[in-house]
């Protein structure tokens, strides 16, 4: 139910708007007071919705929005934004390869630090991200777009998964996961990333 308030389909308001205009106009014209207020009552309803849905984000949306401003952080090397989104017990893995490469904040920040300078990205945006809601967990897959110094600005995109956990203080960044890299294999993809 909170989904149909937070995060509203379009045509739901639409539907209330347009009703609410025919049942207006209706009444109006029949003189039937009744019916002109349940109108006026349908399109302020529309509104309202449509009202909160724009400016009141769920979770779901909220993780999305940080899984972009993550990216947006390591892009700008706004490496205070960036730390501030980490669970200081985050981690992150790459698929194929099972141990964590690196398992806290700190080691994090420092390999993102340091693969900021080895590549020299001179282009990073998010393409897609999706996310689901599972308790108080928020997997977003995201795909992002990159040019690097290092490949000498040949485009390649990466999926990655971000998990974000709601720790009683708002969502933090708990699990990085390195879906692909281009179409690098496991053994070569561990290789990228930096020593902890």
């Amino acid at each position: 139910m909170t989904d149909y308030l937070f995060s509203t389909p379009w045509w739901l308001p639409t539907l209330l708007l347009l009703g609410g205009a025919v049942a207006f106009f209706m009444g109006n014209n029949r003189r039937n007071i009744p019916q002109r207020t349940a109108g006026v009552a349908a399109a302020l309803l529309a509104v309202a919705l449509a009202f909160v849905s724009y400016y009141v984000d769920t979770p779901v949306e909220t993780a999305v929005k940080q899984s972009k401003a993550f990216v947006a952080a390591f892009r700008d090397k706004d490496w205070t934004t960036f730390e501030n989104l980490l669970d200081r017990k985050a981690s992150l893995s790459a698929s194929g390869i099972p141990l964590a490469l690196y398992s806290n904040r700190d080691q994090l920040l420092a390999a993102a630090q340091t693969a900021q300078k080895r590549f020299e990205f001179t282009t990073l945006r998010v393409l897609s991200a999706d996310a689901h809601r599972i308790d108080t967990v928020i997997p977003v897959d995201v795909t992002v777009y990159s040019e690097q110094a290092a490949t000498m600005g040949r485009p390649m995109t990466s999926q990655w998964e971000f998990e974000w956990q709601d720790f009683g203080q708002g969502y933090k960044l708990l699990r990085v996961t390195a879906l692909k890299i281009a179409e690098q294999s496991p053994d070569r993809l561990r290789r990228e990333f930096p020593a902890p």
